[in-house]
């Protein structure tokens, strides 16, 4: 069985006037630079499947470019593709209860140009591709118990979730282990 998500979104909008505003100990916070008339379109693409009894899969992809009425890019803090895959195995027989899975998230470099708040010279803030893998293992007692385990970011990638926004970066989420246990009434 495969099932396909949505195919096509384009999105026309303004974005607003930029103004700047003095914070904390006199530095300049910028907001979003002038994009009048900017135009925003995309592509999004999902499938998802079951190749075989117990095995799901998928795939996502998410492509967009940006533009104001110049021909400038605009929003260029964030990635312009992305591409998720997941998978999970749902054991059988042997070892009934345990289901395994296994994602790769993808996403294309970032940037954003700005100003210096101390030196007000222009800099750019980037953050280059970068992929995150996550596992999970799942084991279900009964219907109504299960225990899970996660890793995100298993190879523990150094990455920012976040580029220029009021000039600032802000870091991703370094490997990480969580152990949940379910009790559905």
């Amino acid at each position: 069985m495969i099932q396909i998500g949505s195919l096509a979104h384009v999105v026309l909008q303004t974005i607003v006037p930029q103004s700047t505003a003095t914070g904390p100990g006199g530095v300049k916070r910028t907001a979003e630079p002038v994009a009048q008339g900017a135009k925003s379109t995309g592509v999004e693409l999902e499938v998802v499947g079951q190749p075989m009894p117990g095995w799901n899969l998928g795939l996502g992809l998410t492509t967009f470019e940006a533009e104001d009425a110049a021909g400038n890019k605009v929003n260029t803090d964030h990635a312009r593709n992305l591409v998720t895959l997941f998978t999970t195995y749902r054991f059988t027989r042997a070892i009934e209860g345990l289901v395994i899975g296994a994602g790769l998230n993808w996403q294309s470099r970032m940037y954003s140009d700005s100003t210096n708040p101390v030196t007000e010279e222009p800099q750019r803030l980037e953050q280059d591709a970068f992929s995150l893998v996550n596992l999970m293992a799942r084991y279900e007692f009964n219907p109504q118990l299960s225990l899970q385990l996660n890793v995100e970011n298993l190879l523990d990638e150094s990455y920012y979730s976040q580029v220029g926004f009021f000039e600032q970066y802000r870091y991703g989420t370094p490997r990480n282990y969580s152990a949940s246990l379910n009790y559905q009434f």
